[in-house]
C-alpha cells in the first residue's frame, strides 16, 4: 500500500531562507512519485555541527507547513532538526464519489512524508536512526500510517487523532461533518466507508509494537469523542502514554500550551536521553 523504489530520482531542491542564532531554516522540495506534484517541506536545522536527531512534523485540516514552525524552532535551539511538510489533502475534503481516488491520494501523501525522510538521510547533520512523528489531526491520522510502515521513526506524538476515520464520516454527530454526510446518497457513503477502512489509524497502530507512542486528547475537543479515546487506551500502556488536557475545541488542544510543553519535553527526551526535561519548565 505504502512501497516506493527508494532508487527512484527526488529531484530534490533546497534553499537556504533564514539563519537564526541557533538554527536555519531551509525550503525543501521533491518529487514524492515520478507522476506526482512536488512536495513542500521546511527543514530547521540546528547551527551547531553535529550529526542530529530528527522529528517529522505533520498539521491539521485547515493548516500548513508553517503549523509547527515554532515548536521546531525551540527544538532546534535543543539540537533536534524538523522535518515539516505540506500535505495539501489537509485541506480539502474526502472524494465520496470516488474512494478510489481518495485512497491513492492518500497513498500519495504518506509517500509524500517517507521521501521527505530520504531527503533527510542524504544530509551529513542528521542522524536519519533517531527519528521522530509529531502529527496534529490530519496530520496524526497521516503519522500514524508512516510510523507503522518505516522504521527510522521509533517514537510518535499523535495529537487529537481520530481512530477510525472512516467511523467518523458515517457517525460524527459535529454539525459540519453532519452535513456533509446528509447531502451524500446514503450508498455513496457506504461504499467510501468501506473503501477506507484499509486506512484507519487504528488498522496501523497495531503494527506499532516497536514504536513508542505518546497520544494527547482535548477533553472537550468536539471532533474526538470519549468513546475514540477509550478505543486507543489499550495502546498507552507499558511505555507509551496517553494524556488527556482541558482544551474547549479541537482547534484549542493544537494550541494548549500544556499539551506543547509535554511534546517537546517528551520528544527531547527520547531522542536525546538523560537530561532531556528542560522543556518542563516552559
Amino acid at each position: 500500500m505504502f512501497e516506493y523504489d527508494p532508487a527512484s530520482a527526488l529531484e530534490a531542491i533546497s534553499v537556504l531562507v533564514e539563519k537564526h542564532v541557533e538554527s536555519d531554516l531551509h525550503d525543501l522540495s521533491y518529487r514524492a512519485t515520478e507522476s506526482s506534484a512536488c512536495a513542500h517541506a521546511w527543514v530547521v536545522v540546528p547551527s551547531q555541527s553535529n550529526s542530529f536527531p530528527f522529528v517529522v512534523f505533520l498539521h491539521g485540516g485547515g493548516q500548513d507547513r508553517g503549523a509547527f514552525l515554532n515548536e521546531a524552532f525551540l527544538l532546534a535551539g535543543h539540537g533536534i532538526a524538523s522535518l515539516l511538510i505540506d500535505l495539501p489533502q489537509a485541506r480539502a475534503l474526502p472524494n465520496f464519489f470516488h474512494p478510489e481516488k481518495d485512497q491513492a491520494t492518500l497513498s500519495r501523501t504518506v509517500l509524500a512524508v517517507r521521501r521527505g525522510m530520504d531527503c533527510l538521510a542524504l544530509r551529513s547533520d542528521i542522524d536519519i536512526s533517531r527519528g521522530a512523528i509529531i502529527g496534529f489531526s490530519f496530520g496524526a491520522w497521516i503519522g500514524s500510517m508512516v510510523a507503522a510502515v518505516d522504521a527510522r521513526l521509533g517514537r510518535a506524538i499523535l495529537t487529537s487523532g481520530v481512530p477510525r476515520m472512516s467511523e467518523f464520516w458515517r457517525a460524527s454527530p459535529h454539525p459540519d461533518v453532519a452535513g456533509i454526510r446528509d447531502g451524500l446518497p446514503s450508498p455513496i457513503m457506504e461504499r467510501y466507508v468501506e473503501a477506507s477502512k484499509p486506512f484507519d489509524a487504528i488498522e496501523h497502530l497495531r503494527r506499532c509494537s516497536k514504536v513508542r507512542l505518546f497520544f494527547q486528547f482535548g477533553a472537550e475537543d468536539e471532533l474526538i469523542s470519549q468513546e475514540y479515546v477509550r478505543e486507543l487506551l489499550p495502546y498507552g500502556i507499558g511505555d507509551n502514554l496517553i494524556k488527556i488536557y482541558e482544551s474547549g475545541s479541537h482547534y484549542q488542544m493544537f494550541l494548549n500550551p500544556d499539551a506543547r510543553r509535554d511534546r517537546l519535553a517528551w520528544i527531547e527526551d527520547q531522542l536525546l536521553g538523560e537530561g532531556g526535561l528542560r522543556f518542563a519548565a516552559m
